[in-house]
Parts: C-alpha cells; structure tokens; sequence
C-alpha cells in the first residue's frame, strides 16, 4: 500500500501557491497583450452565452505538477455555464471554499484539499477563498484572503490578485475583506449559498458566510438540488480528467504487483 501511495505522488503532487498582498485594492483592469483564441461556450438550450477569453498572461490550463494532465481551464468555465442556465437573472452564486486544518494545538497542517462544489466551479486550489457567479452577466468573482507580507519569509512570493486571474482565468478577483461591497455593487436580488445532504456521508454541504452575509436576501434551499443533479452529469472534459485518475491508480497498482 505504502508503494501504491508513493507512486500516486510523484504523479499528483504540487506545490500549494499562495498569495501576494497588496495594500491598495487589487482590482486593477487587466488588458490582455495578444488575445490567442476565444471560445463561446454555449448550449443549444442556452440563455447566456458565456465568453472565455485566453491571453498571452492567462493560463489555459493547470496541472497538479510536472508530468500530470493538464486539466483544461474551459471545464470549469462550461461548469459555470451549465449552472447560470439553470438559475435566474438577478441571483449570485456565492460558494465558500475549504481552510486549512492544524494537527491540534501546533503550526502543522494536513494536506489541503478543497471542498468538491468550489472545486467544480472554478477549480481554485488555494484554500480560504470565496467564489462568486452573477447569473445576470455569467461574470466569475475570485475572493483571496489578504495574507500579511511576513507570510513571504515561510511561503516564498505570494501571489496577487492579478496572478490568480491570470490562473484560474476568472474575471475579477478580489480580497475576501472587500467581498460585501463587491456583491453590494452588483445589487443582486438574491444570493444563492449552499447547503443540502451528502448522501454517502450523511454531512451537510458548507453554507457560505462572511462579515456582511445578513445584509443580503439570501436563499439557501434553491442551489444545492440544482448544482448536485449537474455534478452528476458529467462533461467530456471531465471524463478525461476521470480516466486520467482511473489510468494513474491502475499503473500504481500494477507496480505495486
């Protein structure tokens, strides 16, 4: 078994990045240089028509390290189309991702993994994040904790928000502290957060919460039935990425043999 996990890692593992902080606000406009290609992600059901925009600064991709798959940025892209045209104009997605969780009373952390549902919707790998998705526009909201620069000494450069657009190929990111002003902005109606039943494991689905949340009208009944009938229906792109998976366990079991 421990030969099976070893192979496992050296196939998956990857450096955690972690964030810049920027004492002004990091919601800078970004123009992209070269505009390489744009893909219109659409349905023939269609009521938004999402654009997903690749620059010479954005990644198109991202891999769990050297020699991995290198899992297409549009998968999570389509994920967000196929959410938006299930809901309404006027409501905003807000989805809470996972923290990190100390062995005990020390500084030493498990390994972070991330919460599904926020995998799903962006594929964001950091941990202490919020997402945002506005119906309305099919505009995707990145929120990153605002780390203080001491983190630099343990962590190495920590990256901005600009960085994390560049990413994840998201359209605006922002500090969690500035995300109550954000959605206020955007005047939503309703902000839809999650929670609903795990059915292998009997756990509920983390709601989102943040310093704010109260002022908002929020509905947390409406998302969860929609977003877990979706993840059940997978996408081509996901399919690849699921028989990388399987293809990755077969080989460590046939070398553990």
């Amino acid at each position: 078994m421990l030969k099976i996990r070893n192979v496992i890692r050296r196939r998956c593992l990857f450096s955690v990045r972690y964030f810049r902080p920027y004492q002004n606000s990091c919601n800078r406009s970004y123009i992209p240089t070269t505009v390489l290609s744009r893909i219109d992600i659409f349905s023939n059901h269609s009521k938004i028509k999402l654009p997903f925009i690749i620059s010479s600064n954005m990644a198109a991709t991202w891999s769990m390290g050297p020699g991995t798959l290198e899992v297409p940025l549009s998968l999570f892209a389509t994920n967000r189309e196929r959410l938006a045209n299930k809901l309404k104009s006027g409501q905003i997605v807000v989805l809470q991702g996972g923290e990190d969780v100390n062995h005990y009373d020390t500084d030493v952390q498990y390994v972070f993994r991330q919460e599904a549902y926020f995998t799903w919707v962006c594929g964001v790998r950091e941990p202490g994040c919020y997402f945002a998705l506005d119906v309305s526009t099919g505009k995707s909201y990145l929120f990153v904790p605002r780390l203080p620069e001491e983190y630099e000494v343990w962590m190495g450069k920590l990256h901005a928000c600009s960085d994390f657009k560049n990413i994840y190929a998201v359209d605006e990111v922002y500090y969690v502290d500035e995300i109550k002003d954000v959605l206020k902005s955007l005047m939503p109606e309703t902000l839809l957060t999650l929670s609903g039943p795990n059915t292998d494991s009997g756990l509920t689905a983390r709601e989102a919460i943040f310093n704010g949340i109260d002022e908002f009208n929020v509905d947390n009944e409406s998302l969860f039935p929609i977003i877990a009938e979706l993840r059940v229906i997978k996408t081509p792109e996901e399919i690849a990425v699921m028989r990388y998976v399987c293809k990755v366990s077969s080989d460590a079991q046939k070398q553990a043999i």
